[in-house]
């Protein structure tokens, strides 16, 4: 990334310029790049020079909100010059106004409505939604300049009832001046939560209303960091929940996630009812057991064969499932549809689920179990008694399997008797990692026939069970082309075998490569990884503010047996066996020879954790030792 360094030679220019120019009416010094003081440009991309939001509470139903952003922008990677706002038929946008100005202060332009673009908000999954996306990328080709964006917009349904949060700032931004204001009616409970800052709103009432107002100033820029906690544990930010909200028919509170979860309970109830022809299919594959798990796992295929994923959101269905006879009449639901008919046949059966609303993907911010707000956009299944899990959009998984997209974070379960927050599991070592065999046949010339034999585990099995399932020979092809270390190879036999009942892939695999060791006169340097299994190597900076997060548990074993091409012997191996033992990990390597071949077996295990920044030493001297021995390669001398 380019960082703009802001010199104070280039501020003589600019003292030079309004010195020799004839200065606007439109000119304005307070928007001048020079009245940002020093320490909130050092690892900027932009300074936010000022920032009000007002949400103003209307009723239960409505609210309005009221933004203006000041921001100084001074490279290419700055976003403070973008405005999204995702809107629908309820929640209207009503004017975006923005303008330019550049490093003197002086206005450039007025943006034209015609620059503000209208995107439908529909996803690639869904069929049709009425959410849509105002959009506008406020620039200008001479950094730094300034922008000014303004705009309002009528709050309603979901969008509505989970309140605005305040994200104070994002990272290389410095701030100037900052203010959230949150107007309720008098004497309206609401809640909020400061979090990664220590803030507290200024409270007045005025007129019949609560007025809370938080203000910050003079933050420096804080530097994202690779391998780091959730931007909500790092970012400070003002979160923020009405007590009471209405969306459509239905009533909700925030007051607790049992609360919420009563409301979403709501939304399920009546949803769940089957036809008659559906229920004899049910019975009649599972009648013939009494084992709950035999019911589960069959239904669950069922289910998996004969629905698809499609995705249809339409107000309030962004929350609301469409019914079980719906589903199984179109034969395709959405996540909370297919959830909830998964729900409705275990129903029948007699064994109990949940659907569990979940964060699906990389989030951005950590579920707070004594604060509710509700950050999920994703609906599984739960069934407790069994403690199993259902991915219900999945043509593929097995039975009580969740992807890394979704272990080892809150859920919240919707029960009868309201919301139940639950943390979903974590992969172990032993349960998510490889373990590969791999004979390297070698000839003089450096050419080499390979042969790998691999079982995949967990989170690592996913690509394997994919290529096995909705395989083609050049994804193949290009799946072993982004795992090799091999500038060239040709394909002789291949097979990817996924379990039915596991979370694991049988994947054997024959290369010839023509170059696959270098030769030096009589030497041959042999690499002693052919596929790029286990991890890269920890590239992370000097010096660190946050904590270091490995976010899973693994276990990489790995053997190779290579064979020698005839009159060659191995000049240099590593005399002793190799362990290296950390507080979050071990590596371990040993070598064994004989006259016509070498035995290599390594091991990496890491464990996931969240060490502190002043273990940064400690973990880039692992991985950089562990490195040092993944890309040894053997000398081999012939006569």
């Amino acid at each position: 990334m380019s960082y703009y360094i802001f010199h104070k030679n280039t501020r003589a220019l600019i003292f030079l310029i309004l010195g020799f120019s004839k200065l606007s009416a439109q000119l304005d010094l307070s928007l001048s790049a020079l009245a940002i003081p020093d320490s909130l440009i050092t690892n900027a991309f932009e300074v936010v020079r000022e920032e009000s939001t007002v949400f103003t509470v209307k009723s239960e139903k409505e609210g309005f909100i009221k933004h203006r952003r000041v921001v100084t922008i001074f490279n290419a990677s700055a976003r403070g010059h973008h405005l999204i706002i995702p809107y629908n038929k309820e929640s209207k946008v009503g004017k975006i106004e923005a303008s330019i100005y550049n490093a003197q202060g002086q206005l450039v332009r007025k943006v034209e409505k015609s620059e503000i673009r209208d995107y439908s908000a529909v996803s690639d999954f869904s069929i049709y939604e009425d959410d849509r996306v105002k959009y506008l990328e406020v620039a200008y080709s001479q950094y730094p300049y300034t922008v000014v964006i303004e705009y309002e917009q009528t709050m309603k349904g979901i969008f509505y009832c989970t309140y605005p949060d305040w994200v104070i700032q994002q990272f290389h931004a410095g701030l100037q001046h900052a203010s959230y204001t949150l107007s309720m009616p008098a004497n309206w409970p609401v809640f909020w939560r400061a979090l990664n800052i220590d803030i507290q709103p200024d409270k007045q009432t005025e007129a019949g209303r609560d007025i809370y107002t938080w203000t910050v100033g003079n933050r420096i820029p804080i530097k994202a960091e690779s391998e780091a906690p959730a931007a909500s544990m790092v970012l400070p930010m003002v979160l923020t929940a009405p007590d009471k909200f209405q969306v459509g028919d239905y009533s909700g509170s925030m007051a607790s996630w049992q609360s919420f979860g009563a409301f979403v309970h709501q939304l399920y109830q009546g949803r769940d009812q089957l036809s008659p022809d559906l229920k004899q299919v049910i019975h009649k594959l599972v009648d013939d057991t009494t084992d709950p798990r035999i019911k589960i796992d069959r239904l669950y295929r069922y289910m998996q064969q004969q629905m698809r994923y499609v995705s249809v959101q339409l107000g309030i269905g962004g929350w609301q499932p469409f019914d079980a006879s719906y589903v199984w009449n179109n034969k395709y639901g959405d996540c909370k549809a297919l959830s909830n008919f998964m729900k409705a046949m275990l129903q029948e059966v007699g064994v109990k689920a949940y659907p569990a609303l979940i964060f699906g993907g990389e989030p951005d911010f950590e579920i707070q179990p004594d604060f509710a707000k509700p950050f999920f956009n994703h609906v599984i299944l739960h069934i407790p008694e069994q403690d199993y899990w259902l991915e219900c959009t999945s043509k593929i998984s097995p039975p009580n399997y969740l992807s890394s997209e979704t272990t080892d974070r809150y859920a919240l379960l919707v029960t009868e008797n309201g919301g139940q927050l639950v943390r979903t599991p974590a992969f172990s070592a032993a349960s998510n990692g490889v373990t590969q065999h791999t004979k390297i046949s070698l000839d003089a010339s450096g050419a080499a026939s390979i042969d790998i034999s691999s079982l995949y585990r967990g989170s690592y099995h996913e690509d394997p069970r994919f290529l096995g399932t909705q395989h083609s020979q050049d994804d193949f092809r290009e799946w072993v082309a982004a795992s090799a270390r091999i500038p060239s190879f040709d394909i002789k036999e291949w097979s990817a075998q996924p379990s039915a009942d596991l979370p694991e892939c049988q994947l054997d695999l024959s290369l010839q490569v023509p170059r696959f060791a270098s030769k030096a006169g009589k030497r041959l340097f042999v690499p002693m990884r052919a596929l790029q299994i286990s991890h890269e190597e920890a590239l992370l900076a000097s010096t660190r503010k946050q904590p270091i997060v490995i976010k899973e548990s693994y276990l990489i074993t790995d053997s190779i047996q290579l064979i020698l091409p005839e009159a060659f012997t191995i000049e240099n191996i590593p005399s002793e066996k190799i362990n290296i033992k950390t507080s979050f990990g071990e590596f371990q390597l040993q070598v064994q020879k004989s006259e016509t071949q070498l035995l290599l077996r390594r091991q990496l295990m890491l464990q996931a954790s969240t060490l502190r920044p002043e273990q940064l030493d400690e973990y880039r001297a692992f991985f950089k030792e562990v490195a040092k021995w993944e890309e040894m390669k053997i000398v081999l001398l012939g006569s």
